[in-house]
């Protein structure tokens, strides 16, 4: 993160709302989009192998939060605005299904378990941090209320009962039992949007 340099693609008008990079293999990618200039598109994801982006509008709700199954890179997950979260598990043809109810509040982050495709967390706007379990039966439980929109989850790729979650208001958060509870370990003092994390530093 000490230099950046321009990845040499854009997507005109439109705002890019999320990344998310397959840690199995670096060069698919994914970035979701919402709107730009008062104008708001449908779901947009765009994978990439390489040189080449590929883009489709899954005609599914507006402002997409994505996220890639760190161990089945064609596995992608989407979360829009009106609180609903899609999978899709092919490479080709892509098609999304519907994960449960839709949530209260709007989609705001997305983490998938590192081994586990079928466990998978998500943040609103709310600041409701679920978790989406498949058996019994398929259903996302509420695991707690943070302090803000909670604009951003990781799990520790090293122990997956750690996650992390950065909130609007500005603080950090770490729960090391799966998202049952949760204690602030710091505050930023302002917004945060994104987390990055391993086993030895957030």
């Amino acid at each position: 993160g000490v230099t950046w340099s321009d990845f040499g693609l854009s997507i005109n008008m439109l705002s890019v709302r999320s990344i998310a990079v397959a840690p199995t293999s670096p060069s698919v990618y994914m970035t979701g989009v919402g709107s730009f200039g008062g104008v708001t598109h449908n779901t947009a994801c765009f994978l990439s192998s390489g040189p080449t982006l590929a883009c489709g509008l899954f005609g599914l709700d507006s402002n997409a939060i994505v996220a890639l199954d760190p161990s089945h890179s064609c596995t992608s997950y989407l979360g829009t605005d009106n609180g609903k979260v899609y999978r899709n598990s092919s490479c080709s043809p892509i098609s999304y299904t519907q994960l449960g109810s839709a949530l209260s509040g709007n989609v705001r982050s997305l983490a998938v378990h590192p081994t586990d495709q079928v466990t998978v967390y998500v943040g609103t706007d709310g600041g409701v941090v679920y978790k989406y379990v498949a058996s019994p039966s398929a259903a996302w439980l509420s695991l707690a209320t943070l302090d803000g929109s909670v604009a951003a989850l990781t799990i520790d790729s090293s122990n997956a009962s750690t996650l992390y979650a950065g909130t609007s208001a500005g603080s950090v958060y770490k729960s090391t039992n799966g998202g049952i509870s949760w204690d602030r370990t710091s505050f930023a003092g302002s917004a945060v949007n994104a987390i990055a994390a391993n086993s030895t530093s957030v």
